[in-house]
């Protein structure tokens, strides 16, 4: 059965914000240490466009790495985020220049926006412990003028994904 949250606008709620909001300002400052201070031992990250899941903060950090290190001017902008019970929901947009290889895909020094949804929950300890990641699995490779999709460009044995 579908659960269904209401938000409370209440203290854990306002916490739960403040610990995303924490996640994201590191993420446009890429420092991947402070992202993964907000995110469980055991997160597990899904992207809808992704092979796999990531699963814990080994696999989330290598995702990180590879991505802002192909976009190392990446930055996030959220035009929405709420939080209801153990949940934040977030609406923005990701912009940056693919300016280094992402994995066996050659850089193209081409500016990308990609519009982004993400569902955050977080477990007892007030840390993430799975994000449900939501965009256009072909805006990107568009964008940066890839031919190919975007995931046959990383090795099958490397996370990938891995936004706040």
């Amino acid at each position: 059965a579908p659960n269904l949250v209401v938000t409370a606008d209440n203290d854990a709620e306002k916490k739960h914000l403040a610990t995303w909001k924490t996640g994201a300002d590191a993420l446009n400052a890429h420092k991947i240490p402070d992202i993964l201070a907000v995110v469980a031992v055991n997160a597990v990250e899904s992207d809808q466009t992704d092979a796999k899941d990531n699963v814990g903060k080994k696999e989330i950090e290598a995702g990180l790495k590879l991505f802002l290190g192909a976009f190392s001017d990446l930055k996030s902008t959220t035009s929405e985020s709420v939080a209801a019970g153990d949940y934040v929901v977030s609406i923005g947009r990701l912009e940056g220049t693919n300016d280094h290889d992402l994995g066996k895909m050659k850089k193209t020094d081409k500016k990308i926006s990609l519009d982004v949804a993400e569902v955050s929950h977080f477990d007892k300890d007030g840390k993430v412990d799975h994000t449900w990641r939501f965009h256009s699995g072909m805006q990107l490779p568009g964008r940066i003028g890839a031919s190919t999709p975007l995931m046959s460009c990383v090795p099958t044995d490397t996370p990938r994904g891995a936004m706040m």
